[in-house]
């Protein structure tokens, strides 16, 4: 460092802060303060003092900083420019030592990031942000921990909302959450608490349902004009909030689901149409089942554009779904681009596919360029372009996909980390860069220099065969495969499932009433998940003695019901609707209800490295949490059913042979195992 500052001292002082402007400022404050005084008077400078993030972070993940920097920082770095912090971004594990280790007289902007909203309300008082002045805080983010399940926290996430407002009284922008969309969603439920802001100016936030959003909007935040929101679930369910007060103040609104939507004409659009002054306006809806046509250029027009008079900027994505039955005239995606031709300022591209085994179409629809960080559905209809911002891609398709497809993915996508293929269609025209055919000598690699995942499900032995055997497939980075299947192979060796029972993913023909009666709804179910149909079966024999008509079950606190043939909770299935979208669309009613519990079983089976059934069905009882793989019938999360995995493998095996389902569930025999 000495021999470093030597060369450096020779620098003016403009040139030395532009060269250091390229640095973290914690790196020049580390490096510099304590060299000699002119050092220290350029680190004291407010360009480098004033912005500080005191935390690593790396592929998403945050880390707090090295002890020896960590120590340094509190016990010499902050106190000597404490005066000149304005803004403070922490990580959980070291903010408290931060925050106390001296007074921040100027500290306006404070983040905090990877937070564990379980001990979170007892960083909400005095003690933590004593050497805060609270009133001067204006600006707030609020970063959910990623390893927390959002079952967990539905509660805790409201109080501490409801805290923020209390302790921060001027705050004027707040994003609560904003990498946890997975992970937390803000849920009022019933307990509305009293929370009222005439400053607030600017809200991020995630919340489970629909009307937690209208909740926000009832004019507690009147002078709000800034608003991005994420909605888990987009339904009129326990709907009573007004959604039709006019919002005059607000001119900037972003709206996020990506969970199957019935009633965007019902609650949706009703919603924009409050929104009279409104000045930019984003559209993020990936799954829109609509009865009566797809959304085009022209129903946005008509029902958004013509009612937002002082509209300048409307970015949006949105894949809208019909039901084939209801197509008389089938539009071709030449007819959906010639409803945007009064699209002047902004480029559209739109994609229309219809799959004739799911009996439905799909018309997508976005303005490019494209800024989300993922891209999933992508067919053979796929229109190719450039997405320098995404980095996770799912193909899906009822038609093979060729080697080409895969060369434009591959173009399309050059900073692809994730990618998952769902095709078990084989390929026709199977390209090898090895064959000795004249014609597929000249087959260049196809790259991908950045994936480090890739998930092969239900997919043909082609596509395996393409990307881990064959050469014509690259990739520097890949570290893992999470998921290899393929329907021409048995799924599940016979060792894991009681003597008698059934593999089968279609439902025995010897099945009894009354499970036989939903033989047509469970087999489809049963083949997309690669779940046994007698398994699910049995586990919604369990649940329900299957009647369709069933009672929801409310649970203690505000952890939602259960509900459906196959008491799936209602957090969970939302949870279950936004990893794997493509399996519910068209899916109503009962149908939807199975899929919902079979997609639970296949991911608790999975969760596991056993992957055995019996702790499938304790996981699927008590939760992930609740299982103790030594003692299937203990309880180490105190909830469940201590009997539940003796009687569904019991119902198993009689649903497999034909045997009459007694009335009693199996309490009498509980015990006798397998």
């Amino acid at each position: 460092m000495e021999h470093l500052s030597i060369k450096l001292n020779d620098l003016p002082d403009e040139i030395l802060i532009t060269i250091l402007k390229k640095l973290y400022n914690v790196e020049v404050l580390y490096s510099l303060i304590g060299v000699n005084k002119r050092f220290n008077t350029i680190a004291h400078d407010s360009t480098f003092a004033s912005y500080l993030t005191l935390f690593c972070k790396q592929d998403d993940l945050i880390s707090p900083l090295p002890d020896p920097m960590l120590d340094r920082f509190c016990s010499q770095i902050l106190p000597s420019i404490h005066y000149k912090v304005k803004s403070l971004k922490l990580e959980s594990t070291s903010m408290e030592r931060i925050l106390l280790t001296t007074n921040y007289p100027n500290l306006y902007e404070l983040g905090l990031y990877d937070i564990d909203l379980e001990k979170a309300t007892s960083l909400f008082d005095d003690t933590t942000f004593i050497y805060v002045n609270k009133g001067q805080i204006s600006s707030l983010v609020i970063d959910i921990n990623k390893n927390k399940k959002q079952i967990l926290v539905f509660d805790t996430g409201r109080v501490v909302f409801a805290h923020i407002f209390t302790m921060f009284i001027n705050l004027q922008y707040l994003n609560f959450g904003p990498s946890s969309i997975s992970y937390l969603q803000l849920s009022f439920g019933m307990s509305l608490p009293t929370v009222l802001s005439s400053n607030l100016l600017e809200l991020h936030v995630c919340v489970l349902h629909f009307s937690d959003c209208l909740y926000l909007l009832d004019g507690r935040f009147n002078q709000l004009h800034t608003f991005y929101v994420n909605i888990c679930s987009i339904s009129s369910h326990s709907l009573t909030i007004n959604n039709e007060e006019k919002l005059p103040n607000l001119r900037c609104f972003s709206l996020y689901c990506d969970m199957l939507t019935y009633e965007y004409d019902e609650l949706i659009v009703p919603l924009l149409h409050r929104m009279l002054n409104l000045e930019k306006l984003d559209l993020h809806l990936h799954n829109v089942v609509r009865g009566n046509g797809f959304i085009d250029g022209k129903y946005l027009k008509k029902n958004i554009i013509n009612y937002m008079l002082q509209l300048n900027k409307f970015a949006f994505n949105i894949r809208s779904f019909e039901p084939s039955y209801n197509l008389i005239n089938l539009p071709s995606n030449e007819d959906i681009q010639h409803t945007f031709k009064e699209f002047k300022n902004n480029q559209i591209v739109s994609c229309v596919d219809y799959f004739q085994k799911r009996q439905c179409g799909s018309c997508h629809i976005y303005s490019y360029p494209y800024r989300m960080k993922y891209y999933d559905d992508i067919t053979n209809n796929f229109p190719g372009g450039l997405f320098k911002y995404v980095q996770t891609v799912e193909l899906f398709d009822d038609r093979p996909f060729e080697y080409e497809f895969f060369r434009q993915i591959a173009q399309s996508f050059p900073f692809m980390k994730n990618l998952s293929v769902i095709n078990d269609k084989p390929q026709k025209n199977k390209l090898y860069r090895k064959s000795k055919k004249v014609d597929n000598q000249d087959l260049s690699i196809i790259e991908y220099p950045h994936l480090i995942r890739l998930h092969l499900y239900q997919a043909h032995d082609d596509y395996v065969e393409q990307f881990l055997v064959d050469t014509e497939i690259s990739s520097n980075n890949t570290s893992s495969t999470n998921t290899l299947s393929s329907t021409e192979e048995p799924l599940l060796p016979t060792w894991q499932a009681p003597a008698c029972a059934r593999l089968d993913t279609t439902l025995s023909e010897r099945a009894p009433e009354p499970i036989g009666q939903l033989r047509h709804l469970i087999d489809p179910v049963a083949q997309e998940t690669n779940v046994p149909a007698d398994f699910i079966g049995a586990v919604i024999y369990q649940e329900s003695g299957g009647n369709i008509n069933v009672n929801t079950t409310t649970n203690p606190g505000n952890f939602g019901v259960d509900s459906g043939v196959m008491q799936v909770n209602e957090y969970t299935g939302a949870e279950l609707q936004q990893q794997y979208p493509h399996r519910f669309v068209g899916l109503y009613g009962t149908e939807k209800e199975i899929m919902l519990g079979a997609s639970y079983l296949k991911q608790m089976y999975d969760t596991f490295a056993d992957q055995d059934w019996g702790i499938t069905l304790r996981a699927y009882n008590s939760g992930p949490n609740g299982v103790d793989k030594n003692n299937l019938r203990a309880k180490p999360a105190g909830t469940g059913d201590s009997t539940y995995v003796d009687k569904v493998l019991h119902f198993w095996v009689d649903i497999s042979q034909g045997n009459p389902l007694p009335p009693d569930h199996y309490e009498s025999i509980y015990g006798r195992g397998f």
